[in-house]
């Protein structure tokens, strides 16, 4: 108890020795404890940075003993703190500092540094409201400033198209109790500058400010109110009556004669004047005299403890943890995702959820950063239009967009707003033209306007009031269905129908900067840094994911060692084997899920060319677990030879350009026959099967290539397809993996692709672009074993689906069954999964991290690749290199264990982040 009572005892104290003393010092004549403030006056102040003018006002405060100053809103904070520490280093007496926020606009909040209501009006979350204000209290306690006015029960205080009075008043109260609770005192002003405006009635607002528990309003003018008051001293009475409701009053009267009136009837604690206004010391002492020996019930209402409340300022650390520590960057995400608002969506077009046989285009308009196209790419295959600023006056281009499907056009308001009437209008007809000619149009609207309504025609519009570089990267994932919508629109409905809200489609999310400085995690580039600079492979790419969400994702290096193309996230990678679980099982997958595959039956049930070999009687699950007894590897492109001596190529297989009879390219310059492929697939029937060992009846364990290139027959022969064309059309497409494919070279630049091999004794060329496998060379660059290409991202969406238990964007790809089915170890014997590598729980083969569950399944590649999902720690890794660039004998990665050792770390830096708490 005497802890609680300490500061008050100080106070009074410090009071009663400034008394004896003289007093000239704090809060002016101090009678009697309790008659506690003369100095009730108050400066209201326009203007703050004319040196001049600052001398004046320091002048002005000590002749007239002024107890404080209210600023006016359209200065920075930064601007008015420094204002404040010269006046209050210019004057003897501490000085009471408010903030006149009554006709403040969005634009003004946003200029200084505070949370603008029309961003909050959009959060259907009151918890988040109040943490706004919070932060904002904060940071207006830093500035020195102890109280704020504002008229946050005026409508257009929250939206400038409001019509629903109840849309705010949640929303207010929460405001208001959270700057409360930050430190900031509140007086509620009741005064009306906007023509026409819809605010609430007087008595209702009224008990809303007794509801929030402010203890503050201003008074001057509720005679203008629909409730008429002869004077202040009414007022108050109408307050207390009406409301048991008895807060500090501030009153700002024009005249002396307003003053006498006040003097006979002491209504207001504190009154303000202007610099420019008449003032006579005669009318402050006599108002001093008068008033608290009139009114000491008055004077006891201004107690040392609220002035206290008052004067208390933010302590630099305080301030500087609002502005960057780890809480105030996720409410920061948190506004900024809450905020969002789909205010318009024509037949629920958004989020988008088919995206096969769908094309999009996008440009950006005005200040919008790499951010916004970058993470569109991460969810489908978009073509950029970049227009010149010049477009704006002349007539736009919509041709060139009219023949995709979708054109999404991100558009700064700040930049629009400063547009001609006649350039707004320009790009407006450009975007009505394009939907008209059935392109859907979507908008993404990035920041605040006075202008929202000449996007009324527009049928999609994602709008995001908080703006910059956060609200690009997250309109993305809100048009994907990564996030749902939530934010709610309190604006005319005549402009757009209510704001619908949307459920998210479970895909992937893209973690924030700050989300992505895990401790710990800065190893890993220490690691693919050394493995560079040792040779070990030119260059990289790392991804983690958890829980759904992309936490790190880096690429390293170059696409070879002459560094003159360095590795970014889109480069794609010659997958080797990951071929074999990214393609050829997702297709079989696919079969089981519709019964048209039974992986108990043997091949002979469905592939008619296996009857009568030795291959007919294979049973699927064998060849999948790598037990069916099939040879590791044979080296099929060797029987292409003409002469194996001297490496010459049989000219009935290759020629040097491409034909009618040579269609299929090896590698640019090596084209061969389509026949090559059905002479691959006779080899293979004709393979002999291990020997099994004595007192053996079944295959034990032994990792074949031929199995998958059998499974790709399987999945051709059933389907009526060719491999790549049902994996595209069933898997790749529908998830927007537009980086996932075979061929590369048919849809991407060398410069996207990173070079494998130099070979020296089959292609004799670098492989660039084309297949490092020689066996999936010769089938043409489609194989079940080998052939596809891919960068992690679209690696980590295909991951997720099986994370998610073949549930992704929307839609269910396959059975959860069929998913726990294909990555279950069948037995504790099986060191595989059906398709899968699995946690060698021996340890003899060290192909996972040792701190990875047991249940976790992925797969390695040949030339550097490897994926790990962990379903336990809901967490996906990736790792893809071209180690074997130039030459396929380097090993360095493999002995220096690289792609396990940054497994390690992960798993390390993950498991310090939970058991910290962090």
């Amino acid at each position: 108890m005497f802890q609680k009572l300490y500061p008050a005892l100080i106070t009074l104290l410090c009071l009663v020795l400034m008394h004896l003393g003289g007093g000239a010092y704090a809060w002016g004549e101090q009678e009697v404890f309790g008659e506690i403030v003369t100095q009730r006056w108050m400066l209201t102040l326009e203007e703050v940075d004319r040196r001049s003018q600052n001398d004046s006002v320091v002048k002005f405060l000590n002749q007239n003993q002024l107890g404080g100053i209210l600023y006016q809103s359209h200065h920075s904070l930064s601007e008015i703190a420094a204002h404040i520490a010269l006046v209050e280093g210019g004057t003897p007496q501490q000085l009471l500092i408010g903030l006149n926020l009554s006709a403040a606009d969005q634009k003004t909040y946003r200029n200084l540094g505070l949370t603008p209501p029309s961003v909050l009006a959009a959060v259907a979350d009151d918890d988040l409201i109040r943490t706004a204000a919070s932060r904002d209290a904060v940071l207006l306690r830093g500035a020195g400033i102890g109280f704020v006015m504002v008229d946050l029960f005026r409508l257009s205080f929250w939206q400038g198209y409001s019509e629903e009075p109840e849309a705010v008043k949640q929303s207010a109260v929460a405001y208001l109790k959270g700057l409360t609770e930050g430190g900031i005192d509140v007086v509620g002003n009741f005064s009306s500058s906007a023509f026409g405006e819809l605010r609430l009635p007087l008595t209702e607002e009224l008990s809303l400010y007794k509801e929030a528990e402010i203890r503050g309003v201003n008074i001057s003018s509720l005679q203008n109110q629909p409730v008429a008051f002869e004077n202040g001293y009414e007022a108050t009475k109408f307050l207390a009556k009406e409301f048991s409701y008895h807060p500090i009053t501030f009153a700002s009267y024009p005249s002396e004669k307003a003053w006498s009136q006040d003097l006979k009837n002491p209504v207001a604690d504190f009154l303000f004047v202007s610099p420019g206004q008449a003032f006579h010391e005669s009318a402050r002492l006599a108002d001093a005299k008068i008033k608290y020996k009139k009114q000491k019930a008055v004077a006891g209402k201004i107690s040392q403890w609220k002035l206290q409340r008052l004067l208390l300022r933010s302590q630099p650390e305080e301030v500087m943890a609002a502005a960057g520590n780890a809480a105030e960057r996720s409410f920061a995400f948190q506004l900024n995702l809450k905020s969002a608002t789909l205010l318009a969506n024509a037949e629920a077009l958004i989020p988008f959820k088919k995206l096969e046989n769908q094309s999009f285009a996008t440009s950006s308009f005005g200040d919008v950063s790499k951010d916004f196209l970058e993470h569109m790419h991460k969810y489908a295959s978009v073509t950029e239009f970049a227009f010149p600023m010049g477009l704006m006056s002349a007539e736009m281009p919509a041709w060139q967009i009219a023949h995709f499907d979708n054109y999404i056009a991100a558009i700064d308001l700040a930049w629009f707003d400063a547009l001609s009437q006649e350039e707004q209008a320009r790009l407006l007809g450009f975007l009505i033209k394009l939907q008209k000619d059935r392109t859907k149009v979507t908008l993404v609207l990035l920041g605040l306007s006075e202008n929202l309504e000449l996007f009324a025609g527009i049928e999609h519009i994602s709008y995001h009031p908080v703006g910059g570089e956060q609200a690009e990267r997250l309109a993305p994932q809100l048009l994907f269905g990564a996030y749902g919508y939530s934010g709610k629109w309190n604006g005319s409905r005549e402009l757009f129908a209510s704001a619908s809200s949307t459920a998210p489609l479970a895909r992937l999310k893209y973690g924030e900067p700050w989300m992505r400085t895990i401790k710990g995690l800065d190893v890993v580039d220490s690691i693919a840094i050394k493995a560079i600079r040792d040779k070990a492979t030119p260059g990289c790419q790392i991804l983690v994911a958890k829980s759904g969400v992309v936490l790190y994702e880096k690429a390293f290096g170059y696409l070879s060692y002459d560094s003159l193309m360095p590795v970014t996230n889109e480069t794609l990678y010659d997958l080797a084997s990951l071929t074999k679980v990214s393609a050829t099982l997702q297709a079989l997958m696919i079969l089981v899920d519709q019964g048209k595959i039974d992986i108990k039956s043997n091949l002979g049930a469905y592939i008619k060319s296996t009857l009568g070999t030795n291959k007919e009687r294979l049973i699927v699950e064998d060849v999948l677990l790598h037990q069916a007894g099939l040879k590791p590897y044979i080296p099929f492109w060797q029987r292409s030879y003409e002469s194996k001596r001297k490496k010459i190529l049989d000219p009935m297989f290759f020629n040097a350009s491409a034909g009618e009879e040579f269609s299929m390219e090896i590698l640019p310059g090596m084209y061969s026959t389509p026949a090559m492929k059905d002479s691959v697939w006779q080899w293979t029937l004709k393979t002999d099967l291990m020997t099994l060992a004595p007192n053996d009846s079944v295959y034990t364990y032994k990792y074949s290539d031929l199995g998958f290139m059998i499974i790709q027959k399987l999945v051709e022969e059933v389907t009526g397809m060719p491999l790549d064309e049902f994996v595209s059309r069933e898997v790749y497409k529908p998830l927007g993996m537009d980086r996932l494919c075979f061929q590369p070279l048919c849809s991407y630049p060398y410069q996207s692709i990173a070079p494998t091999e130099l070979d020296f004794y089959f292609r004799k060329n670098m492989v660039w672009g084309t297949v490092h496998d020689e066996n999936a060379a010769i089938m043409g660059g489609i194989a079940g074993h080998a052939g596809l290409f891919g960068n992690a991202n679209s690696l980590a969406i295909l991951l997720q689906m099986h994370l998610q238990k073949g549930y992704y964007g929307g839609r269910q790809y396959v059975d959860n069954k069929t998913v726990d089915l294909f990555t279950q170890r069948l037995s504790n014997n099986a060191p595989r999964a059906l398709g899968w590598d699995m946690k060698d729980l021996s340890f003899t083969r060290n192909n996972t991290s040792f701190w990875s569950s047991e249940t976790t399944y992925g797969h390695t590649g040949f030339t550097g690749t490897a994926v790990w999902v962990d379903p336990e720690m809901e967490l996906i890794y990736i790792f893809l290199s071209n180690r074997v660039h130039p030459d396929a004998h380097n090993n360095k990665l493999v002995e220096s264990n690289i792609r396990t050792r940054i497994q390690d770390v992960i798993y390390q830096s993950l498991g310090w982040q939970l058991t910290s708490g962090e």
